[in-house]
This record gives structure tokens, C-alpha cells and sequence, in this order.
């Protein structure tokens, strides 16, 4: 705990470096997640000339740091590796880095373009002084009765961290008016989670937990989920042909050639009389429109069929987000 007439504290670090307690917050470098580093890395224009070219190209992730997300392109259609190039994306600027060491930039106008677009929605997500202040009254420390002779009290005052990526909050102890120390929180406004400054550990409660997953999901795009998509997989052109045939398709979801936009599946016979025509297809749906394609051709699909279920569960999405918002609000008594 905090003296009062303590006013910065200091956190040992491996190799005898001093960092003010204030600026843990300022450690997490990133300004890009893994989401947005894929989805860079699939606009650079290796990757949308091959698209064009009718190839398959998809960015496995190969390597992450608290700087940089490295990637392998390669094209999925081909027999072998079929890589095509190594990247890394700088997390800090959203700059793709191509090259046998990555230093080459690789630059274009839709590359920033989209940059700006991914900083407006990461701003968007962020949460703000109510959100923050709804998580630090669910601290333990809050709501534990042996600690009550203590008389532990959130702060009325909040303060925006220096880059703009936390709220500091204050929980004195003391009863009546008298304060006699305090402790500092962090809320992290990207992730949702408290930091508790002195120790530098994150606090964490089953009620913390599960609000602050409300809040993040409410601020999410409706997504649909891989089970959603497999079975848009499934009512695709391609596996209702088999289906016909009587080579039972059923659709199974790579998270590792999924990327941030789009899920692959491979449809895979499900019956004896499927495994002997050798039956094999490959389709992938979009996260956020539910379009459904043949993994080499730009185009999707578009059916009636298809059409109508995409939208009934890009209505479960919806709900989903909508959920979370009511949750949170009952949850934060707003």
C-alpha cells in the first residue's frame, strides 16, 4: 500500500533498471494487435496480384514480439510450400517490412489508407472514464468484507494516462474523512484489464471478468463465428454439388490459413462413398458480410440461398453485440 506522503513509486526490473511506477501502462509498445498485422499483410500487393492471378495466397503467422508480427505468404493451392515471401509488421507504426531481413518497406497508398482506417476503429473500441470506472468497482479489494474496518473508498477522480491507452484511478483507506494511504490502478483502455501500480500484477475476479468481456464484445464488429461460417461453407455451390452426388461434404475450419477478414474451410467427405471419389474442396467465408468464394477466384457466390442464410446469422451477430451492450448496462446500472 501507498503512504501518502509517498508519491512515485519504483518497480525493479531484470538487469537493475528503475521505471516509475506511472509508466508501467507505457511498456505495452503495440499499437497494432495480430488482427490488424494480418489484415495489413493481406493489402500488400504480393498478395493482391496474386489474388488477381487466381492463386491462393495466405499469411501464416510465424513469429510475434512485443514489436513486430512476422508472417509467411505462400499459396495455399499449390502442391509443396508454395511461399511466396516473408514479411514483418512493425506494431508500433503498421509499417510491412518485406525481404530476406525484413528491410525492405513495402509502401502504398491503399496500405495507409488503410492504417488510418485501423487507428479510427481501435480509438473507437477504446474504453472510456464510465467503462473504467464500472471495472475498478469490481476490485476484490472493494467488495471483501475483512477488509470493511479499512474502509476502502474508489476515488471520485480519474486521470487519462500520458498516451491516451489508461485511466489511473485511486482507492483510499480510511474511515470517515480521514485518508490514511492509498493505492493506484490502471485500467488498460485497449484490453479492459486493472493493473494495480506498486506490485505491477493485474487484478482479476470472476465479476471483473466477465464484465469486461461485455464490454469488449460490445464494442465489437457483428462477427460471425467459425460454426456460423461452416455452415455457409456447407450451403455453398460447390458442396451442395457433392451433396447431390452423395459424397457427404462436410466442412472443416483452419485457423491457421484463416485470416483477418475471411475463414477458410476444407470440405472433406463425411461417408465411405466420399472417400472413395477423392472428394476434396476448399471455400472461404467472410468474418463481418458472411460472402462466401472459391478460394481462387475473386467473386463470391451469390445465391438466394446463400443470401438468406448469411443474413439470419449476421442477425445471431448482431444479437450477440447488442447482448453484451444490455449486459453491460444492467451490469454498470446505466
Amino acid at each position: 500500500m501507498k503512504r501518502a506522503l509517498l508519491l512515485v513509486s519504483l518497480i525493479w526490473l531484470p538487469g537493475g533498471a528503475l521505471l516509475a511506477a506511472q509508466d508501467i501502462p507505457l511498456m505495452r509498445i503495440a499499437r497494432f494487435g495480430l488482427h490488424e498485422a494480418r489484415l495489413l499483410v493481406e493489402h500488400i500487393p504480393d498478395m493482391l496480384e496474386d489474388r488477381q492471378r487466381g492463386l491462393c495466397p495466405v499469411a501464416e503467422l510465424t513469429g510475434l514480439s512485443a514489436e513486430a508480427a512476422y508472417f509467411h505468404l505462400r499459396n495455399a493451392c499449390s502442391e509443396g510450400s508454395g511461399l511466396i515471401g516473408h514479411y514483418k509488421v512493425n506494431l508500433m507504426t503498421g509499417q510491412v517490412f518485406g525481404g530476406g531481413l525484413w528491410d525492405k518497406l513495402v509502401e502504398t497508398p491503399l496500405l495507409e489508407k488503410l492504417r488510418q482506417q485501423l487507428r479510427i476503429v481501435q480509438e473507437s473500441r477504446l474504453l472510456d472514464e464510465r467503462d473504467g470506472r464500472c471495472l475498478m468497482q469490481r476490485l476484490p479489494v472493494l467488495r471483501d468484507p475483512e477488509l470493511g474496518h479499512l474502509c476502502p473508498k474508489l476515488g471520485d477522480r480519474s486521470w487519462i494516462g500520458v498516451n491516451a491507452d489508461y485511466i489511473q484511478f485511486d482507492v483510499t483507506y480510511g474511515c470517515g474523512a480521514r485518508s490514511d494511504w492509498w493505492e493506484q490502478y490502471y485500467v488498460d483502455r485497449l484490453t479492459g484489464l486493472v493493473l494495480h501500480v506498486d506490485s505491477s500484477r493485474t487484478v482479476e475476479s470472476p465479476e471483473l471478468a466477465a464484465v469486461r468481456t461485455w464490454m469488449l464484445a460490445a464494442r465489437q464488429l457483428p462477427e460471425l463465428t467459425p460454426a456460423e461460417a461452416a455452415l455457409l461453407a456447407e450451403s455453398s455451390p460447390v458442396a451442395l454439388k457433392a451433396k447431390a452426388e452423395g459424397l457427404c461434404p462436410k466442412a472443416s475450419y483452419d485457423s491457421t490459413l484463416s485470416g483477418a477478414t475471411e475463414m477458410w474451410f476444407h470440405l472433406w467427405p463425411a461417408c465411405p462413398e466420399g472417400e472413395a471419389a477423392g472428394f476434396r474442396a476448399e471455400v472461404v467465408v467472410n468474418r463481418f458480410t458472411g460472402a462466401v468464394r472459391d478460394p481462387r477466384s475473386l467473386e463470391p457466390w451469390s445465391t438466394g440461398e446463400l443470401k438468406a442464410l448469411a443474413e439470419q446469422l449476421l442477425d445471431r451477430a448482431r444479437e450477440r453485440v447488442e447482448r453484451a451492450k444490455r449486459n453491460v448496462a444492467r451490469a454498470c446500472g446505466w
